[in-house]
């Protein structure tokens, strides 16, 4: 099913041009949407879209048996693209409709999404559930977890021991737990009540446990998938609207990346996009569709208001007329946020990509069947690509940039920035020339991370960080992972002052370098009170500790339920009625800021006692 396309003129800005819309279209946005009682949206985790069966035509491995009966049924978009090559932004994206520069949520370690009444945009749950609507989310993977305020507007949202931090790798469960939990809340909806229903799922997510390839778990998803299908007919809402589309692709090493969200590409970008809903016919679609597409088009479904789009990077009801081309601009500032490198922005067309990384600096990415994309300088973009992504960029004026960031699974703090200027942006390392680095500094985190990494093991990574440096010294993971490995070695040596003292340092080096979040403060406290209670004692290393903390969390500019269970655990080290009165204010604030239940569990052993000393 082809069609016209509407085009972007640019001239003293960009206009919308008036376009011809031929056919019928993909469907009538109001088309049986009083009928509708069950809407599905089911979200498999890094499943990209060249790996899906029914949109390869024999090209690749069949591996998406369920997924292709699902696609017989629905329209199948062939050109969806992920907005963000990260699972917490495209999911973002998908469920309020919004672009990430209005949003705030750049990254995997962005701050929690404000509540209603704080935020300029919507929630789909939040509409659905305001209009009668049971709500329920079933997510497989912590990045997704309720801490980052994706929960908003659904009765049940269920992220079933996700809760927890798992150091450089990102908790998940089992598909199968998933939808098991998912099925059971749908059989115990009334009858005829209607349901929103989201099922997020991450077994094509690296590391590859089906049997350690990517493809086998790409077909270890289609078979939940067909569970959950056939669990849903089983229970009644066998008809149920169902929109199935992921988050982002999978590199597999196009362009030097083994696995997402550095750099931009069509691995990584291009995702399925499935929608089977009444009064729309299946077949192929290559309209230009974004992910924020989701929350208009099944708020419309559902026969509930959604905002009109502002821009053409706002969400679109996919089964209206298509919006202008010229709409598939991506980002990642990921690169930027972890290593201190450029900022990448491109823009999608039939030949391929366009992609700034600075001012006058710009990659090509060209198309060419049977084989992978392939990245070349560019001497200047089209006029037509750098007016579009400047006019994406203009959307991000830092008002949507959230203070604070929760943990995320892919390392860096602090959360993201807004776009750089592109002049100081082109001053920075450029991530495509870089990307080797970042394999050699995971392999140093896997080799480092666990508490029981050997002495040997710890040095190796010592030295492979020196050996990095020397080519990236502005690079603030490189410090910071020092600063862990030299904490962890103290530690082992039965309290090391001058390996404290290094830890120190290195922590405080990674924090002048941008690397500005709690983590990082964490770890530079720590290592100022190992060292001073090494040379002095346990008050001396207290207070040494405390002081560094004041410091550098007046700098952090915002309060965070970590630092206030690291201040009272501190005081609980310093004698004295004053020293007991701080600790008391330290707990009080920590049960204000404390929401997570595996910081809940921290507060209780932090402060369980605090009023009894």
């Amino acid at each position: 099913m082809r069609r016209a396309r509407f085009l972007l003129s640019v001239g003293a800005g960009l206009v919308f041009a008036v376009g011809l819309l031929l056919g019928s279209g993909c469907g009538d946005p109001d088309a049986s949407a009083d009928g509708v009682r069950t809407i599905v949206l089911l979200t498999p985790d890094t499943l990209g879209r060249r790996h899906v069966g029914s949109y390869t035509e024999g090209a690749a491995p069949r591996v998406t048996p369920r997924i292709d009966a699902l696609a017989a049924q629905a329209v199948r978009f062939t050109n969806a693209r992920a907005p963000v090559p990260l699972t917490l932004p495209s999911h973002t994206c998908m469920l309020t409709g919004t672009p990430p520069p209005l949003t705030g949520v750049r990254t995997n370690a962005a701050a929690p999404i404000p509540a209603a009444g704080e935020r300029a945009f919507p929630l789909l749950a939040e509409r659905l559930q305001a209009t009668g609507w049971h709500t329920g989310a079933f997510v497989s993977a912590a990045v997704l977890a309720k801490a980052y305020g994706l929960d908003q507007g659904f009765d049940t949202y269920d992220d079933e021991g996700l809760d927890d931090p798992a150091g450089y790798s990102v908790r998940e469960r089992a598909g199968e737990r998933t939808v098991d939990r998912a099925l059971d809340w749908v059989g115990r909806l009334p009858e005829g009540g209607k349901a929103f229903l989201w099922v997020h799922l991450f077994e094509p997510h690296a590391p590859y446990a089906e049997d350690g390839t990517y493809l086998g778990g790409v077909a270890h998803v289609d078979r939940i998938i067909g569970s959950l299908l056939d669990g849903l007919q089983a229970r009644g809402r066998g008809d149920a609207v169902v929109l199935l589309v992921a988050d982002h692709g999978e590199a597999l090493g196009e362009l030097g990346e083994s696995s997402h969200g550095l750099l931009l590409s069509d691995a990584t970008l291009e995702v399925p996009f499935l929608l089977r809903a009444p009064g729309v016919a299946a077949g192929l679609d290559d309209r230009e569709v974004r992910l924020e597409d989701v929350a208009p088009t099944l708020a419309r479904l559902a026969a509930i208001d959604w905002p009109a789009p502002s821009t053409p990077f706002h969400g679109h009801d996919v089964r209206g007329a298509p919006p202008p081309a010229g709409r598939l601009v991506s980002e990642s500032l990921y690169a930027h946020q972890l290593y201190g490198w450029a900022q990448l922005a491109g823009l999608a067309d039939a030949d391929g990509l366009q992609i700034e990384a600075g001012a006058s600096r710009w990659h090509g990415v060209a198309r060419a069947a049977g084989t992978s994309s392939t990245a070349a300088p560019l001497a200047h973009a089209s006029t037509e690509a750098a007016a579009i992504i400047a006019r994406y960029k203009g959307m991000d004026d830092g008002s949507a940039r959230s203070g604070g960031s929760a943990p995320g699974y892919y390392g860096g703090d602090g959360g993201a920035a807004s776009f750089l200027a592109p002049e100081a942006n082109a001053q920075l390392p450029d991530p495509y020339e870089r990307i080797a680095s970042h394999d050699r500094l995971d392999a140093v985190k896997g080799a480092t991370a666990s508490p029981r990494a050997t002495t040997e093991a710890l040095r190796g990574g010592l030295a492979e960080l020196s050996r990095l440096a020397t080519q990236d010294d502005r690079n603030p993971e490189i410090p910071f992972l020092r600063a862990r490995i030299l904490a962890t070695l103290a530690r082992s040596r039965g309290d090391d002052e001058s390996l404290w003292e290094a830890s120190r340092e290195a922590a405080l080096a990674a924090l002048r370098l941008g690397r500005g979040g709690v983590g990082t403060i964490l770890v530079a406290v720590d290592s100022e009170a190992g060292r001073a209670r090494v040379a002095g004692g346990l008050e001396a290393g207290a207070r040494a500790g405390l002081a560094l903390l004041d410091r550098l969390e007046a700098a952090l500019g915002h309060e965070d339920c970590r630092l206030h269970l690291l201040r009272a655990g501190l005081l609980a080290d310093v004698p004295g009625d004053e020293a007991l009165r701080a600790r008391e204010e330290a707990c009080a604030r920590a049960r204000e800021a404390c929401h997570r239940p595996s910081e809940q569990r921290l507060l209780e052993r932090a402060c369980g006692a605090a009023a009894e000393r």
